[in-house]
């Protein structure tokens, strides 16, 4: 299994939408963040499953909920999420001032 570095704005984002599934239904956000974990786990597993889809990075689908976690390959195995993104964010813009 590979690394994986967790970006503080990738964190930030998994934050924010836990926030907001919590005020929508309790446990919900919960729920959300144990998807987002169980994404990142597949990703760790098979990196080069997930197709790119932004420059050079790629992107796993998240189970149940609308989002993508973008990450890249580096060097030695390692993982670097940069973002977990509803699917109706402007993805490019974002990632580009990341």
């Amino acid at each position: 299994m590979a690394e994986i570095v967790l970006l503080k704005k990738a964190a930030e984002d998994i934050q924010k939408s836990r926030d907001w599934y919590d005020e929508k239904e309790e446990n919900l956000g919960r729920m959300f963040v144990e998807k987002v974990d169980e994404c990142i786990s597949r990703i760790s597993e098979k990196p080069i499953a997930y197709p790119v889809k932004y420059r050079t990075l790629r992107a796993g689908l998240v189970a149940t909920f609308p989002y993508s976690v973008f990450y890249s390959i580096e060097e030695n195995d390692v993982i670097r999420v940069y973002a977990c993104l509803h699917h109706k964010q402007n993805t490019d813009r974002i990632l580009d001032e990341r």
